[in-house]
């Protein structure tokens, strides 16, 4: 693994973390502290994270059909024991919104196949075709579609991975740009910009609408639409300051090279698809504690790094790629 390719995985060890994290405090946003670092954290993680993999992406039989089958396989399971433990569906609107709509993550594996499966159509991403669809997803909004095959965040989040793509022709011309970027300044002024952001969050704006970061719903106001030019912009102003304030550099230790960030970041989609199967039994262990705020964010990143390193382990990526 070559330094330019560990970087990428070290960003993608880092973004993986955050979502985990994400999810864990998510049952606690009621408190300030814990919703300004949420926010933040939704603020960049899927932008970014849908960046590094339009970097990646190309038309490819094999990965669209790996997306697909491991999409209908979880989707499947979540469907049957939603619909044994819950009230069947009655209506045909209902009916239609139970099976087509992804359970929780599993969008991303919906939409990672079909954004590379439109590659298939698009045989040059240039930014005039980044702007159409920026724009194209403003106007999207409008439209009263929620959930159904997660037609939203498709849209929402597709420019991401444009922009991906198109930086990603030439990965070593974009780490040299990146690189360029990395002076000692310029990281520090990265990392105040996002404290300030959090403490925007936390004490000028904690009535903020979080949703604007999901991508999932329409307008229900016309302050919804500037809350997506908002949320697009610090999608790509955070994505930039978390990119410069990354290490370029790796070193791994032979003995430790399986668990070295860099191979954790290469198994991300062991990480996405099954740290959720922790965060039920968490919320109940967390509920019994006292709930310091200083206590409790000590707790979340602890779990947060078990969670990371049980589901990153090889024999996960081993079974999903085999199932797929």
């Amino acid at each position: 693994m070559n330094k330019r390719y560990a970087y990428f995985d070290i960003i993608k060890f880092t973004l993986i973390f955050f979502v985990v994290l994400g999810h864990v405090i998510e049952p606690f946003i009621n408190n300030p502290f814990f919703k300004s670092i949420y926010m933040l954290i939704y603020s960049f993680h899927m932008p970014l994270f849908v960046f590094i993999s339009g970097m990646f992406a190309k038309y490819n039989r094999k990965t669209i059909k790996k997306y697909l089958i491991l999409f209908l396989i979880f989707h499947s399971i979540h469907t049957t024991i939603k619909l044994l433990t819950n009230t069947p569906p009655e209506t045909t609107t209902e009916i239609l919104s139970f099976i087509f709509t992804p359970y929780w993550i599993l969008w991303y594996l919906l939409c990672m196949a079909i954004w590379t499966f439109s590659l298939k159509f698009i045989k040059n991403v240039n930014i005039k075709l980044i702007v159409f669809f920026f724009m194209l997803s403003f106007l999207f909004g409008f439209i009263p579609i929620n959930g159904i095959l997660s037609i939203n965040r498709l849209i929402y989040f597709y420019p991401f991975f444009l922009l991906g793509n198109l930086c990603g022709k030439d990965k070593e011309k974009f780490m040299n740009c990146i690189k360029s970027f990395k002076k000692p300044i310029l990281i520090f002024i990265s990392i105040c910009f996002l404290v300030i952001l959090m403490f925007v969050f936390r004490y000028f704006a904690p009535n903020i609408n979080i949703s604007f970061f999901y991508g999932k719903s329409h307008y229900s106001s016309l302050s919804d639409f500037f809350g997506r030019f908002i949320a697009y912009f610090l999608g790509i102003a955070c994505g930039f300051a978390v990119l410069l304030i990354i290490p370029d550099r790796h070193r791994t230790n032979s003995k430790l090279k399986s668990f070295s960030f860099s191979q954790i970041g290469s198994r991300t989609l062991s990480i996405y698809l099954l740290h959720v199967v922790f965060i039920s039994l968490i919320k109940k262990i967390i509920s019994l504690i006292t709930p310091d705020t200083g206590l409790l964010l000590v707790i979340f990143l602890t779990f947060t790094l078990i969670i990371v390193y049980l589901t990153s382990l090889p024999i996960f990526n081993k079974v999903l790629n085999k199932i797929a």
